[in-house]
């Protein structure tokens, strides 16, 4: 049978299997593929595909946007294509420059009453994209979306522009309609932009603002401003060490202010060891943590291991230089539902004097860990015991034992781990105990010395059928990590 003879469902079934390049390449064969395979050519969309190149053509275009779902504009083109988009859902607007009229050119549209235009036609957007809004947009874009959009979800918002006020409070006019707010770039609010209105419908915010301008709002602006989000269930702060409002945020913590509360990460700030424990003690059951602050660590850990530890799902802990490795193995060993976890260390001999009934891990659906575990080259049977609780992670995909997050560490006891040496990924260790890993694609150790053989890779590549990736020096003898290297490639394995 040849493919062609193949229901359009089966050919379309097919299609989302397979790149976006194979999908082109099998289209240009037949009408047939072509017209089976057309949602996937046109599902996202590219206007123009590269700056300064010819869009397509607009009559083709409107023959198919029943098909985009995704599209962005890199830059204006023709009046022509601000055309329906009947099921576009997703609609990004990045402008690095908006462009100018040259002598004898027919000058572009105003930016902004473009933008307004193509948003008008299309309502059922749901996820909306400005990057690089300069200048800031006007009052008319934002009423458009304020008015328009039927459903809104997300809107991100990347380096926006000083603005006089009027555009400011239209702004938050239309962040009230969305469930999801992302803002990045230079803090150019002041006082008098704060909203003067509440964002019930806001739950999830992810907030980049350096107070770089003289008469911004500052740290505590932002603050002000998040606490008019009462329905928050996910808070993303990416903030600066300068005049952090600690202990007021401590306070709406403090006062409940966000209830219903399950996703707290809070970047780029110092806490003391009490603060970050109070914060714990008084945030709801949390499924995502992430606070890197050097000094959080018994009190602290404390609180998250009895409000925290049955909720948990995804743990990062880098940038804590006092979280212990016997912490890292509390965590391995107390929350069941963890799927991703990122912390500094633990060694094998660690693990090997815990008492046996707190020896065993847990968080069975682990899909990605991040941490540098320094085995036992004095024992090398303990070892074992490390493999065969990895072992327990079938549903595992990324393992990264690379010696990054060590840098945080106290001086002497990072020396100590590195002298220790990371795991190594030998047979003769355990490797062979992680055959179970059927999910894994990505391995990293950078930063370890590695003595990997052929006989490793051989089994890597038939026990790991997903492997796209092992990253690190794969052989302290530099001949062997390129034999190695080259026999991954082969297989289509990159190393970095």
């Amino acid at each position: 049978m040849n493919i062609v003879d193949l229901p359009n469902e089966i050919l379309l079934t097919i299609g989302t299997f397979i790149t976006k390049d194979d999908i082109i390449a099998a289209a240009t064969t037949c009408h047939t593929l072509h017209k089976a395979l057309a949602s996937h050519l046109w599902d996202q969309l590219i206007l123009p595909a590269q700056q300064k190149s010819i869009p397509v053509d607009v009559n083709i275009l409107k023959a198919h946007a029943h098909f985009v779902h995704c599209l962005t504009y890199l830059t204006t083109i023709s009046p022509d294509y601000a055309i329906p988009f009947p099921v576009l859902t997703n609609l990004a607007f990045e402008f690095s420059k908006w462009p100018v009229t040259l002598p004898g050119t027919i000058p572009p549209p105003d930016r902004d009453s473009y933008l307004a235009s193509i948003i008008r036609l299309c309502p059922r957007v749901k996820n909306l994209t400005l990057t690089n809004a300069t200048p800031c947009p006007a009052v008319q874009l934002w009423e458009a979306v304020f008015s328009t959009l039927e459903s809104p979800q997300r809107l991100s918002v990347t380096c926006m522009d000083p603005t006089d006020n009027p555009s400011m409070q239209a702004f938050w006019r239309a962040c009230s309609r969305f469930e999801e707010l992302e803002l990045v770039g230079f803090d150019i609010l002041s006082t008098n932009d704060l909203p003067t209105l509440l964002f019930p419908r806001l739950k999830s915010l992810t907030q980049q603002l350096s107070p770089y301008y003289r008469y911004t709002i500052g740290h505590e602006g932002h603050l002000a401003w998040m606490m008019r989000c009462p329905n928050l269930t996910a808070l993303e702060w990416r903030a600066s060490c300068s005049s952090f409002p600690g202990w007021e945020l401590v306070e709406a913590i403090l006062h409940n202010t966000w209830p219903l509360l399950d996703s707290f990460e809070l970047i780029g700030t110092r806490f003391e060891d009490e603060t970050s424990a109070l914060m714990l003690e008084h945030l709801p059951p949390l499924q995502v943590f992430r606070l890197p602050s050097r000094h959080l660590s018994e009190l602290s850990f404390d609180q998250l291991q009895r409000r925290h530890f049955a909720t948990l799902r995804v743990l990062d802990m880098n940038g804590c230089g006092e979280f212990t490795g016997d912490m890292v193995l509390s965590v391995l060993s107390g929350c069941p539902f963890l799927e991703d976890f990122s912390a500094s260390y633990f060694t094998a001999s660690g693990l090997s004097k815990r008492d046996p009934s707190r020896r065993a891990w847990v968080c069975l659906g682990l899909r990605r860990l991040k941490v540098f575990i320094a085995g036992d080259w004095k024992h090398p049977e303990v070892d074992q015991l490390v493999f065969e609780q990895l072992s327990k992670l079938v549903q595992l995909e990324e393992l990264d034992l690379g010696d990054d997050p060590l840098r945080d560490l106290d001086g002497n006891l990072r020396k100590e781990l590195r002298y220790q040496g990371g795991l190594q990924l030998r047979l003769d260790s355990g490797l062979d105990r992680l055959a179970g890993l059927k999910n894994l694609y990505a391995v990293e150790f950078r930063g370890t010395v590695q003595t990997i053989r052929v006989e490793e890779i051989e089994w890597m590549l038939e026990s790991w059928p997903q492997l796209e990736e092992v990253s690190g020096e794969l052989s302290g003898n530099s001949k062997t990590h390129e034999v190695l290297k080259e026999m991954l490639e082969q297989n289509g394995v990159a190393n970095y």
